[in-house]
């Protein structure tokens, strides 16, 4: 806790005036996993010490009860797996405080701005592209349907310009094609760039669940280690010295 009590405190600092920011850019983008990373995280970090509880509970008094009934080879033992447990330890408190350090030294505000900037161009070509107002089946249904929607769209804005003008040339009828096929397509284009930036998203965030899930789970057999092996020592020891 000494070691880690500043380190966490900057970070926390650092970090809680964004949560509420945080978990609403979470909320909006279509990527699926991120509760079961946080829970992941939690019980990585709670079932340890509820384990060791719960083995003291159930299975004290450990070891000797009193230092005159340990042995000098006893003695000796114990300082050898105490200084083998605080060795560890130590690694496992750096790594965290690596973390907390770099989580201190990021600049969250530039952070927000350049992460608010890409959200806020990913909702404008939703809206844009219309996909904000279509279900999922129409969504699906979108690039088959794109070529009837040119022809309406090109002939709704060649026909408000032949009203305005009261006119009809070939200029007019090709001007007004041109100009209501690249509307479309270009709506569709942008339901197309979101699709894979959030097809994008998830891939990425799912590559970083995986390895992320593998180091929880060392971190969860670490911190079990850490915390039964010294049961265990205490229990076996004088059963063998």
């Amino acid at each position: 806790m000494l070691f880690l009590a500043i380190p966490f405190r900057k970070a926390i600092a650092q970090l809680a005036p964004h949560s509420g920011w945080a978990l609403k850019q979470i909320r909006e983008l279509p990527v699926k996993g991120f509760g079961i990373l946080a829970i992941n995280e939690m019980l990585a970090f709670s079932i340890p010490p509820l384990l060791v509880y719960l083995v003291r509970l159930t299975s004290d008094p450990l070891g000797w009860q009193k230092w005159s009934e340990v042995s000098n080879t006893g003695s000796a033992m114990l300082l050898l797996f105490l200084f083998m447990w605080i060795f560890f330890d130590l690694l496992r408190i750096s790594r965290v405080r690596r973390m907390m350090k770099a989580v201190e030294k990021r600049d969250i505000s530039k952070l927000r701005k350049v992460a608010d900037a890409g959200i806020g161009l990913r909702r404008w070509l939703n809206k844009f592209s219309g996909k904000d107002q279509k279900t999922d089946e129409e969504n699906s249904k979108s690039l088959k349907e794109t070529s009837k929607s040119v022809a309406k769209s090109s002939l709704a804005v060649w026909g408000a310009r032949v009203f305005a003008v009261r006119k009809l040339s070939p200029q007019g009828l090709l001007s007004g094609l041109a100009i209501g096929a690249a509307v479309e397509v270009a709506k569709a284009g942008a339901g197309k760039i979101t699709d894979k930036v959030d097809k994008k998203m998830q891939e990425e965030f799912d590559k970083i669940a995986r390895v992320n899930t593998l180091t929880l789970l060392k971190l969860l057999l670490r911190d079990l280690s850490m915390g039964i092996l010294p049961l265990f020592i205490l229990a076996y020891l004088p059963v063998l010295f």
